[in-house]
């Protein structure tokens, strides 16, 4: 990038499966070096339904019953 060259910066609003896509498909893209890719969301963490914690020293998944591939 040139000095002259200012980055694109974008909001990413929402930290479920779609926004977390959208952010990890910008970074990786060719144009990351410019781009200043900033992700949003209301909780303290991400992951929007997709979701675990932690009971009795055993992972639980929470709230996400399933994902299907597109028929």
């Amino acid at each position: 990038m040139n000095d002259n060259q200012q980055k694109v910066t974008i909001n990413i609003v929402g930290g479920g499966l779609g926004g977390l896509t959208c952010a990890m498909s910008l970074i990786q893209s060719v144009q990351s070096e410019f781009l200043d890719i900033r992700l949003f969301d209301k909780n303290i963490s991400c992951g929007g339904r997709v979701m675990s914690a932690n009971l009795s020293n055993t992972a639980v998944e929470l709230s996400l019953i399933h994902i299907s591939e597109p028929t």
